[in-house]
């Protein structure tokens, strides 16, 4: 366990975490995002990153934590915290000494960059003084979230909706767009879909053995949501809980 300086008790310590349910204690603590969690971490462990998981508590209590996906770069590592760190509640001082003791250990690994995107616009780490952190104009997650709570009826739903939205969802229901949870046999389909829209839109995907140990790790709290017209599969959506 690493010390870190604090003006006041109980005093703050950094911890690597080494256990799955001590960690995801204390990422749904702090309110941290799915990517933040203990198998995102462990899917990503097998395609190129090696996940730290770093935690700072001020006596038992969980205060800050950022998983690091580490990737080697020639002689040195670059790291990335994929809508990191979790934070809900922490002070200015707080993100600043859990920024301090972040450095002290990734700056032992040979770390020589580290890019952070925390979940929530109230996660500000320092950005001035020796360890200040600088925005960076490149984005990897994307910048806005809609979240939609789905706990009422249809037709509530729909009538929160813009009137053009409402249209296209009943539109796709009388030209007889029907929708249904996919399973194994569905993810090649999905892919040759993922791919045609990729290069038609230009961006990029991971392989299909990705996606395929996503949905194998996280198990029933994945699936695979499909759009079919005629029996022809026109969308679809990976989706985690």
């Amino acid at each position: 366990m690493l010390a870190v300086p604090a003006n006041r008790q109980p005093a703050l310590s950094l911890e690597r975490v080494e256990r799955a349910t001590a960690w995801d204690e204390a990422i749904d603590h702090l309110g941290g995002h799915l990517l933040q969690s203990w198998r995102w971490g462990e899917v990503k462990s097998r395609h190129g990153w090696q996940p730290t998981r770093l935690l700072l508590r001020r006596g038992e209590v969980p205060v800050v934590a950022a998983q690091v996906l580490l990737r080697a770069v020639g002689p040195a590592r670059v790291g990335y915290a994929p809508r990191g760190p979790a934070a809900d509640g922490a002070s200015t001082a707080d993100l600043a000494a859990f920024t301090a003791a972040l450095d002290d250990v990734l700056r032992r690994g040979l770390t020589v960059a580290l890019f952070l995107e925390p979940d929530s616009c109230h996660v500000v780490p320092p950005v001035s003084g020796t360890l200040g952190w600088r925005r960076s104009p490149d984005t990897v997650q994307p910048v806005r979230t809609i979240k939609v709570a789905v706990d009422r009826q249809d037709d509530e739903l729909l009538g929160a909706m813009k009137p053009k939205t409402r249209y296209n969802v009943r539109l796709a229901e009388r030209r007889g767009v029907t929708t249904r949870v996919g399973g194994p046999g569905d993810l090649l389909a999905f892919y040759r879909l993922m791919e045609e829209t990729a290069e038609r839109d230009h961006f990029g995907i991971h392989s299909v053995d990705y996606y395929r140990d996503v949905l194998d790790t996280f198990g029933g709290d994945a699936a695979l949501i499909l759009a079919e017209i005629e029996g022809q599969l026109a969308a679809g959506v990976l989706v985690v809980s």
